[in-house]
């Protein structure tokens, strides 16, 4: 049972509403890798429609863009991530490896009393 016992941290950034999250995030790491939004969609188990719409409102809730867009001729179409698209993919990682560690340590100081060794974990 020990193992099994563990803290569940998400990182969203909220405005009026989330606008960046672990699947936003990913999203964008995927157009990185992939050059496409069609194929990151195709990867990711999105309908291209639905991860359109949700670089679109990203965009517009930041007011920068973060996919630079190509439209296709006789090569295809493609995407490339913006500098800040990469930045903030950097930031976002960093702040959750943070905020993860910080539940870890915090998870052992208010448990380890109740759970022993399996707070140490």
């Amino acid at each position: 049972m020990c193992e099994n016992i563990r803290t569940d941290i998400k990182v969203r950034l909220l405005s009026d509403k989330k606008f960046f999250g672990p699947g936003i995030c990913e999203l964008l790491e995927e157009i990185g890798k992939c050059g496409s939004i069609q194929a990151a969609c195709k990867e990711m188990g999105l309908s291209y429609s639905k991860g359109s719409h949700i670089l679109k409102n990203l965009e517009k809730g930041l007011g920068i863009p973060m996919v630079q867009r190509w439209t296709g001729g006789s090569g295809g179409g493609g995407a490339e991530l913006t500098e800040e698209a990469r930045q903030m993919i950097r930031s976002y990682r960093s702040m959750v490896r943070d905020i993860e560690s910080y539940a870890k340590e915090a998870y052992r100081k208010y448990f380890s009393d109740i759970l022993g060794e399996c707070a140490g974990k």
